[in-house]
């Protein structure tokens, strides 16, 4: 967004649930703002705040709304389930690091393909490659999107989306979700200045406003993402799309088009032996003519 860069990464793995939740798997959120320095405002303190504040938010939004399915993730319940570790990573901030990291993130776990597996016991699950069965996706119920305005002038005054700079002289901030369907995930605001209920209300109806646009924008970058490749495994791999016919034409094609291949070299066969004996012959009759000549001669 911006000049402001965030990387996310999601991996899985195979872990035990908790006792008090056994069909349920996991959502580990990892912050890494270790880029954030001075110019920012910020000691290393209020960085590691900072992250935490954005990891129980990013919990809250995605996993208490139901946006990822968190039960999903069972496998053998009170055993086996999926731990779904999401590492983020800012690179740079030039502002609105919040909604930054929320895209970045939840594009990740739209993108993701976890392993299949087949359960073969209480105790024993097989996961297969990408060659052998084709991953599978999570199950996301719906995409919620975060919008930050920061709040100036006592909450008189709202910006949303702010720069790093406009951030440093905020009095407050407030982070709204929404998904396409209009319904408010969460609000989130640390303290600062007090908000009117109608400037809160301002900010919910530009989030509305906001959504559908963005939830189009990120369903278009992985439709692009998927397309661009399915394109470099077909380059790759060099697919050649072709239609068969069913097994018993093309069994009987092959039977006809076998005997028509036998007739045919067996008849090559032929003439080439045929010409190889009148080649054989005229050569004989050629030494005989040579040979009776020779016998005249001497005669001579």
């Amino acid at each position: 967004m911006g000049q402001t860069h965030v990387v996310s990464k999601v991996s899985a793995e195979i872990v035990e649930p908790k006792k008090n939740k056994p069909s349920e798997g996991f959502l580990v959120f990892k912050v890494d703002l270790s880029m954030m320095g001075e110019e920012d405002g910020k000691d290393h303190q209020q960085v590691r705040q900072y992250g935490n504040e954005i990891s129980k938010l990013l919990e809250r939004i995605i996993k208490e709304t139901k946006a990822v399915d968190v039960e999903s993730l069972c496998l053998i319940t009170g055993k086996r389930v999926w731990s779904l570790n999401i590492d983020i990573c800012m690179i740079n901030n030039d502002g609105n690091l919040i909604d930054c990291i929320y895209l970045s993130v939840m594009t990740s776990l739209l993108h993701f393909r976890k392993p299949y597996v087949t359960i073969e016991s209480q105790e024993k699950i097989k996961i297969y490659s990408e060659v052998e069965k084709n991953p599978q996706p999570l199950s996301i119920h719906h995409i919620p999107i975060a919008f930050t305005f920061c709040l100036f002038h006592n909450g008189r005054v709202v910006v949303c989306d702010p720069l790093r700079l406009e951030e440093q002289i905020m009095d407050g901030r407030i982070t709204i979700t929404m998904n396409i369907y209009k319904d408010i995930c969460n609000i989130h605001k640390p303290g600062g200045a007090p908000i009117d209920p109608s400037i809160l209300s301002i900010m919910i109806q530009t989030a509305s406003l906001k959504v559908t646009q963005m939830t189009k924008f990120i369903r278009e970058i992985l439709q692009q993402t998927a397309q661009n490749s399915l394109e470099q495994i077909k380059q790759e791999n060099k697919i050649i799309e072709m239609q068969f016919p069913s097994f018993d034409d093309y069994a009987s094609f092959q039977q006809n088009q076998g005997n028509e291949n036998t007739m045919e070299l067996e008849e090559k066969y032929n003439q080439q032996l045929q010409s190889q004996n009148q080649q054989d012959q005229s050569q004989k009759i050629d030494i005989e003519e040579v040979e009776k000549q020779l016998n005249e001669r001497n005669n001579n």
